[in-house]
């Protein structure tokens, strides 16, 4: 099994399944770039900035990312920025474009596309339905709720 060094080169008679393992050495700027995705993840990161991060060459960050962490960069960083959109539209009044650009999507078009592609619906209806969520939980906690 070829593990290269950074460079971008590999062994390209590598079997497709073959499992890739990883030195404690990559783990840790595996883990590095993690953890600057989360203090990062309102920013604009692109694939060349956090291979930057992880002082490894851009595909094969990409290969170990995926074998250490189960996804690759872009899926864990668009969840990661999801996740913070999700709870900005739960406790916060800012707007869905707000809300769009401070968790690091490019366009309000792009956050509403993936928001509803990934969460199955948009992000007006998701925080609608989570007020009313709410609201009918308070309601139950009502003292004398149950005599109405």
């Amino acid at each position: 099994m070829a593990e290269n060094n950074g460079s971008g080169a590999r062994d390209l008679a590598e079997p497709a399944g073959a499992v890739l393992l990883l030195s404690p050495q990559v783990i840790e700027r595996i883990e590095e770039t993690r953890a600057y995705m989360h203090e990062h993840a309102g920013e604009p990161l692109t694939l060349s900035v956090l291979s930057s991060v992880a002082a490894l060459s851009p595909w094969y960050l990409v290969r170990v990312f995926k074998a250490h962490v189960g996804v690759p960069p872009h899926r864990y960083l668009t969840t990661l920025r999801l996740e913070g959109a999700r709870r900005l539209l739960e406790s916060s009044s800012f707007s869905v474009t707000q809300i769009a650009h401070r968790t690091g999507f490019g366009s309000v078009s792009h956050f509403s596309t993936v928001f509803r592609t990934r969460v199955g619906v948009s992000p007006s209806q998701y925080r609608k339905r989570h007020l009313r969520w709410l609201w009918e939980e308070d309601e139950e906690a009502l003292p004398g709720a149950a005599l109405a």
